[in-house]
């Protein structure tokens, strides 16, 4: 499998710490499982059905922010990454190598995705 990247229309969603009801039961926000549908069927059509890769991976991800809200990175990425499990990659796991950016840009809030092969003899 060679390098994968994709474009993610829209406002970023974070998924924050895994919330629980009155009755104990984990709930996720109904937005964030939204953006992390949309996606999902992003990165699947990115793939072009190739299989997930299996090896270790390194994964660049910018955010493009709509407004100058306070939102960490890590929770922003958190969303993105677990949507990517078993299309992309089987695993997050996987991810040896992550670099993050957070921008913003009023006109035009979306995601870009940049996922290759880690390849250690390299190092």
């Amino acid at each position: 499998m060679s390098d994968v990247s994709f474009w993610i229309n829209g406002e970023p969603r974070a998924k924050q710490s895994t919330r629980f009801d009155g009755n104990g039961h984990a709930h996720t926000d109904p937005k964030i499982k939204a953006w992390q549908d949309y996606v999902s069927v992003v990165a699947r059509d990115a793939m072009n059905g190739e299989p997930p890769m299996t090896g270790p991976v390194e994964m660049c991800v910018t955010f493009y922010l709509g407004n100058h809200r306070r939102v960490d990175l890590d929770n922003l990425n958190k969303a993105v990454s677990d949507a990517l499990n078993g299309i992309v990659f089987a695993d997050d796991n996987q991810v040896v190598t992550l670099e993050l950016r957070k921008k913003f840009d009023k006109a035009a809030p979306r995601v870009g995705v940049w996922i290759t092969p880690h390849d250690e003899e390299a190092l």
